[in-house]
């Protein structure tokens, strides 16, 4: 058996925009810091807990506590659920991607498990307004680790668990960001972007290989699963 893991914002989940405002307003109200650098590739570890963690060293000299992190998750999922009830495009999913996760799940070759630097609750949160079934599939988040490169190898071992599998065949990392592509880099897995523009040209910069927009070709995007 072969396992695809998937990044959430900006790549099942049309949500970097509201996540981003989010975040960074979440932080402004609950520590007072407003003038957040929001060039994420300029921090160690591009999770919400590294970025927290990040921060509070940089800016408020010391290491948060766990009312911090509380106080600080309270706020951003707050955040969120106010503009999911408001506009609840804002919470689209990447074209098909929903369509995808059901075909995909159908192959029998395939698994698959979710991988994300957001919190849990902010994933869920995401994925529901998207009309994703969160349950339906392994999860690893920022709730498990600090690095992205820990959350995937917690995601695959989850994935060993719930498939019930002593190892993969193969595995390809399915994501939107530059940070996705270092990690896929530097735990040696196979990398699919998903992205166009700008955002494509700079995945590619960073080495990726095969990128496409969305995942509205089905049968293409199966095809660069298989290569």
């Amino acid at each position: 058996m072969k396992l695809a893991i998937f990044d959430i914002d900006g790549t099942l989940t049309a949500t970097n925009e509201i996540d981003d405002e989010c975040f960074v307003k979440a932080f402004a109200e609950t520590h007072q810091i407003n003038d957040l650098e929001t060039d994420w590739t300029k921090y160690k570890h591009v999770t919400d807990a590294g970025i927290l963690l990040e921060v509070f060293e940089k800016r408020l000299k010391r290491a948060p506590q766990e009312k911090d992190f509380a106080a600080f998750k309270k706020c951003f999922i707050g955040k969120l659920k106010e503009f999911a009830e408001k506009d609840a495009k804002l919470f689209a999913e990447i074209s098909s991607a929903r369509a995808m996760l059901e075909k995909l799940s159908l192959e029998k070759d395939w698994a698959i498990v979710l991988a994300t630097g957001c919190f849990y609750d902010s994933a869920a949160l995401k994925l529901s307004a998207a009309k994703m079934n969160i349950k339906d599939f392994p999860i690893a988040t920022a709730d498990d680790a600090v690095s992205r490169e820990e959350i995937l190898r917690i995601a695959v071992e989850k994935s060993l668990a719930y498939y019930r599998q002593n190892e993969f065949e193969k595995i390809v990392s399915i994501g939107d960001g530059v940070w996705d592509v270092r990690t896929a880099k530097n735990l040696n897995l196979e990398f699919i972007g998903i992205a166009n523009g700008e955002r494509a040209d700079r995945l590619r910069e960073e080495g990726a290989e095969l990128i496409i927009e969305d995942f509205r070709d089905y049968k293409s995007f199966l095809e660069y699963l298989n290569k």
